[in-house]
């Protein structure tokens, strides 16, 4: 087998494995190689891993995060956390945000969803998902991702003031 492809079977094996395909050499089993390459992603790993799902959906019917949550974003502000939220009903994508004072226990905000569809035509509709905040001096972003029912796309930025 020509080096090229031994190297290109490595690849795929990592990748299939979730490491993006960056494993060590000699990691996969049978590989075949004598020493291990030092892991370059290494320094930005976490070994942290909270076990336990720290948000799921509500449960409750009718509510916007009823069946499941996903995308979130972790941010803090004044020894406080936030994380916007999407929640899925069944039928559509809203964001929602959740607060912490540990990055464990986290409970929703009650004005959730916070990102509520938009209007009918508007860019989003579908719904509006996929938060990320942004702060610049003493201004706050939230941008999300907006689909419209006739297929058009697009980032939303609403603004506040902190």
């Amino acid at each position: 087998m020509k080096d090229r492809d031994r190297d290109r079977r490595k690849f795929i094996g990592a990748a299939a494995l979730g490491l993006g395909g960056l494993a060590a050499e000699g990691a996969l089993a049978g590989s075949g190689a004598k020493t291990a390459r030092k892991d370059p992603i290494a320094p930005y790993r976490t070994p942290y891993k909270y076990q336990k799902l720290v948000l799921a959906g509500s449960g409750v019917k009718g509510t916007f995060d009823e069946k499941l949550v996903d995308c979130p974003f972790v941010f803090s502000r004044g020894g406080r956390f936030g994380m916007p939220y999407v929640g899925w009903d069944g039928t559509g994508y809203q964001t929602g945000l959740a607060t912490s004072t540990d990055l464990k226990s986290w409970k929703r905000h009650p004005a959730s969803p916070l990102l509520r569809n938009g209007p009918k035509s508007s860019p989003d509709d579908c719904f509006a998902s996929d938060p990320a905040v942004l702060r610049h001096e003493r201004q706050w972003a939230i941008y999300y991702f907006g689909l419209s029912t006739d297929g058009f796309r697009a980032t939303c930025w609403p603004w506040g003031t902190v």
